[in-house]
């Protein structure tokens, strides 16, 4: 097992630390997360409603836990990561740990276990806070959390984060659309990332000294592209749809997911055309304002849908109210 090897890890960053005592439940947010690992985006930059959460500490030999029962009463960083897996099935098992005095700490996301070398950590708003992911508290709608998987034997994830933002995601065939990189260093500091590979833009492209490319796809599609740098975190993965005769060809295109939890959600969504998830509970969803058609699935339990007259509303939930 590698418990020394962990145990200086968390020292080193100062990401593990004891529970705080327990205080009142608060309320649910909505916080975009990002799992990056080998390469991978294993975790997609969708957006998860998060509140309180519990999970049974794991016994495996690379985390070495003790399998008791563990609870967080609030929003986290580390929360969010445990919910968003009951959902999103690459992100599990995550595996946590209290084999040390630090207390909780991930050690194994997907399949992805932490060894003498490689280990998971995570940012907040592209900063490295330090403090664990349980005692950071997520307070606001729209954080932007990632967790990573850094291997410091092959370089992997070592650098700064890399942010891809395309200038647009329903294009059409033949007309150039541009995209800048950005980069990230850990106390959130940005600046253009030059030198960054685009892949799955058809051709070799690299951005340039301010950080842009510009991008021309030949045929219609749904391409998907991502920038990737030496040892620098990549870009989240981002699908584009490429129409060819009519923008309506990308009718059931979708930029950006929502889903929420198991109890009663309030769920706002934002810009752009989303898929928003109920899941079970008494959920009041509000699609509207937006402009965009959106897709909205309940679950279980009776639901509530504000809804624009573009928005296609699954026959699960219960009432349905257009504007």
């Amino acid at each position: 097992m590698h418990f020394h090897s962990l145990r200086r890890v968390a020292l080193v960053t100062c990401a593990f630390v004891v529970l705080a005592a327990p205080s009142a439940a608060a309320d649910p947010v909505t916080t975009q997360l990002r799992v990056e690992a080998g390469g991978h985006d294993i975790g997609p930059g969708w957006h998860y409603v998060h509140d309180s959460v519990s999970w049974e500490t794991s016994q495996s030999e690379a985390c070495g836990g003790s399998g008791s029962l563990q609870a967080l009463d609030r929003p986290t960083a580390l929360g969010v990561l445990v919910q968003a897996a009951e959902f999103t099935r690459g992100l599990r098992p995550v595996q946590i740990s209290d084999q040390f005095e630090f207390g909780p700490f991930v050690c194994g996301v997907g399949g992805r276990e932490s060894s003498d070398s490689a280990f998971w950590l995570y940012k907040v708003d592209h900063v490295a806070p330090e403090v664990g992911g349980d005692q950071f508290a997520i307070e606001r709608n729209g954080s932007e959390v990632l967790w990573y998987f850094v291997d410091s034997s092959d370089g992997v994830n070592t650098g700064n984060e890399l942010v891809l933002r395309p200038a647009d995601r329903i294009i059409q065939v033949g007309t150039p659309t541009s995209v800048v990189v950005e980069e990230y260093d850990p106390s959130g500091a940005s600046e253009p990332a030059p030198g960054v590979s685009i892949l799955g833009a058809g051709e070799a492209l690299e951005t340039g000294p301010s950080g842009a490319a510009t991008l021309v796809f030949d045929e219609p599609g749904r391409p998907v592209i991502r920038g990737v740098r030496g040892s620098d975190i990549p870009t989240d993965a981002l699908r584009l749809c490429v129409w060819e005769d009519a923008r309506d060809e990308c009718g059931n295109f979708v930029t950006d997911w929502i889903v929420g939890t198991n109890g009663a959600d309030v769920i706002r969504g934002g810009d752009g055309p989303e898929r928003i998830i109920g899941r079970r509970g008494r959920d009041r969803i509000n699609s509207r304002g937006d402009g965009e058609s959106d897709n909205v699935r309940c679950g279980r339990g009776r639901d509530v849908v504000l809804a624009d007259e573009l928005d296609r509303v699954a026959r699960n939930c219960e009432t349905v109210r257009r504007r």
